[in-house]
């Protein structure tokens, strides 16, 4: 196998490879990369592998001779960061992977040529459903509610962000959702076409983690491809690039059951306001106390108190309110992470004191969010 390749085309795409390969393994293979060189085409296919989720890249490259071999990711990573002109990768027979580029040349002993035949190939499957989503949609989607993806591993069917189709307003929509136990998030987009029944099909929080980070830079489409029932896996192609990931086995919970149908109190605050009096009560909360959120009739008061003793008050005005007024205690992470997804004006309807809250943004009604409360210390 020999080929070459632009410096900054092999620098991207190993870096985008490695999102899909751990950091830490104790099995030699799972380090590498596997590149797959075709002198027909002139392209060059890498492939990494957690087990769980693979990511195949294919890139165009003067190939001189077609053949496959496996290198640890990381380690040529590391290299080709240090050069500037093109590179040249080679290997024969089982002497290890070569790298030259001008008059460097490096040569990764550590593993010498590990066979390609070790390196898992992801398995295939039959697909139930494809469709094709706009990038921003997708990529806006995940941002608005990764937060909310739990990492308690007992309750693993909340490890991940569960995808499902609901009916709306007489629409058909595709809704993410993911939530801890104490925070919930929700993002709806209208339902791609062919799309009308798909049951909850949960991507892991390590999918999500690398396919967010394949969308960044990318402004085309993606085609979704989703297994049957017994194929329990989900593949996602963004041009040359393919993600397949295993999907969790696993029932995610019936999260209507907790959204408040019949709030008693609602106040409309500016977001940008509220956002900064929790970033500042959240400083000196050195513990897992809550702010306790006091709603009055001309303003909102906000008190915190830690272990040591520190106290801190602030007041801030509301828009409007609807309701009667009363206490409630937010634990400050939970809450700031909504309010960074809010812009304009922040709506927050409450039931009572013990009851969870909803926070809704009327500038984006795609999205919502319910929050657990805190006990008052």
């Amino acid at each position: 196998m020999k080929f070459t390749m632009a410096q900054g085309d092999l620098l991207s795409v190993l870096k985008r490879v490695c999102e899909g390969i751990e950091k830490r393994n104790s099995i030699p293979i799972l380090d590498c990369v596997r590149i797959k060189a075709n002198d027909a085409g002139g392209v060059v296919t890498f492939t990494g592998t957690d087990l769980d989720n693979e990511i195949s890249i294919v890139v165009g490259a003067d190939v001189a001779a077609a053949g496959e071999a496996c290198a640890r990711a990381r380690a040529m990573l590391q290299i080709v960061e240090a050069l500037s002109e093109p590179v040249t990768i080679e290997q024969e027979g089982d002497h290890p992977v070569t790298l030259t580029s001008g008059n460097a040349h490096f040569t990764d002993h550590e593993i010498g040529a590990l066979p390609v035949r070790d390196h898992p190939v992801f398995p295939s499957f039959a697909i139930a459903q494809q469709f094709v989503l706009a990038v921003p949609m997708l990529w806006n989607a995940i941002e608005t509610v990764k937060f909310a993806i739990s990492t308690e591993e007992t309750r693993y069917y909340l490890n991940g962000i569960c995808l499902h189709a609901l009916i709306k307003d007489g629409k058909t929509w595709l809704r993410f959702v993911a939530t801890n136990g104490h925070q919930l998030a929700w993002c709806d987009v209208p339902a791609p076409h062919g799309l009308t029944v798909l049951g909850m099909k949960i991507v892991p929080r390590a999918t999500v983690r690398i396919l967010s980070a394949l969308l960044e830079g990318h402004v085309n489409v993606v085609h979704v491809e989703i297994g049957s029932t017994g194929d329990n896996k989900i593949a996602f192609r963004l041009g040359d690039i393919v993600l397949k990931a295993k999907l969790i086995d696993g029932t995610f919970p019936d999260y209507a059951r907790v959204i408040p149908t019949e709030p008693q109190t609602e106040i409309v605050f500016e977001a940008e306001a509220i956002h900064g009096a929790v970033k500042r009560m959240t400083a000196v909360l050195a513990d897992h106390r809550p702010i306790v959120f006091g709603f009055e009739s001309v303003d909102a008061a906000l008190s915190v108190r830690n272990h040591d003793g520190v106290q801190a008050h602030e007041r801030v005005a509301w828009r409007e309110i609807k309701g009667r007024g009363m206490e409630i205690g937010f634990y400050g992470r939970y809450i700031a992470n909504i309010l960074e997804r809010c812009s304009d004006r922040v709506v927050l309807k409450l039931t009572d004191s013990s009851s969870p809250a909803i926070v809704e943004c009327p500038s984006r009604p795609e999205i919502g969010f319910v929050l657990m409360p805190m006990m008052r210390v």
